[in-house]
C-alpha cells in the first residue's frame, strides 16, 4: 500500500456512510446545491487533531529509518511532513512550538485555514463543513492545493529515501532536508493564503 494514498485518500475521506455519498467526488464534479455539508459522520470531524502514519522499513534496513508521517492540526488543512528517528532530536521547525505563535507553525497554518472551513462560530456550527473551501470544480480548494503540494514533498522524500537506503544518512543530512521542508511549507502557506 502506498503511503500517499493512505495520507491523501484515507485520512481525508469525504464518504458519508449514512447517506452513501462521496462528497469529494460530488463537489469536484460541481454536483452540489450548498457550500456546506454535515460533517458528523465523516472519518475526520471538526475535532480531529492530527494524522500519524508509520511507513515501515524493508527487510535488512536500519530500524531508525522508519518514516513517521504527520499531519499536525486538522488533516484537511495540514501538509504531510516526514520524520525519522535517525534525525535525533532535530525535527522540522514547522513542527516545533513557537513562543510567539504559542503553537507550532504548521498547526497555526492548519488552524487558520480550518476556521474558514468551519466558519459558523455560533451554536453548533462545528457540525457544518464548508466543503467548497476544501474542494471545488476549479481545483482551488485548500485540500486540492495541499495535495498537489504534497506530491512534491512525497517525490523529494522518496528520492532521499532511495539514497539513504544505500547509505545511512548523517543526522545533519536529515536536518538539511528538514530545513528544505520548513522553507517549502512556510512558503506554501504564505503564498497560498
Amino acid at each position: 500500500m502506498d503511503y500517499g494514498i493512505v495520507l491523501q485518500d484515507f485520512s481525508r475521506c469525504f464518504y458519508h456512510p449514512v447517506f452513501d455519498v462521496d462528497y469529494r467526488k460530488n463537489y469536484e464534479a460541481g454536483k452540489f446545491t450548498s457550500d456546506f455539508i454535515s460533517a458528523d459522520d465523516l472519518l475526520t470531524r471538526s475535532g480531529t487533531a492530527s494524522t500519524i502514519l508509520i511507513q515501515g522499513i524493508r527487510k535488512g534496513e536500519s530500524p531508525d529509518m522508519n518514516t513517521v508521517w504527520v499531519q499536525v492540526g486538522y488533516p484537511e488543512t495540514s501538509v504531510s511532513v516526514p520524520l525519522w528517528v535517525r534525525g535525533g532530536e532535530n525535527i522540522p521547525l514547522v513542527l516545533k512550538y513557537d513562543t510567539t505563535l504559542k503553537n507550532s507553525p504548521l498547526n497555526h497554518y492548519a488552524m487558520q485555514w480550518k476556521k474558514e472551513v468551519f466558519p459558523i462560530g455560533r451554536s453548533d456550527g462545528y457540525h457544518y463543513l464548508k466543503m467548497t473551501k476544501l474542494v471545488n470544480p476549479q481545483k482551488t480548494g485548500y485540500l486540492q492545493r495541499i495535495e498537489n503540494f504534497e506530491k512534491g514533498i512525497f517525490a523529494l522524500t522518496d528520492e532521499k529515501l532511495a539514497a539513504w537506503r544505500k547509505a545511512l544518512p548523517k543526522s545533519s543530512e536529515i536536518e538539511n532536508f528538514y530545513q528544505l521542508l520548513n522553507k517549502k511549507i512556510d512558503d506554501f502557506y504564505t503564498v497560498e493564503k
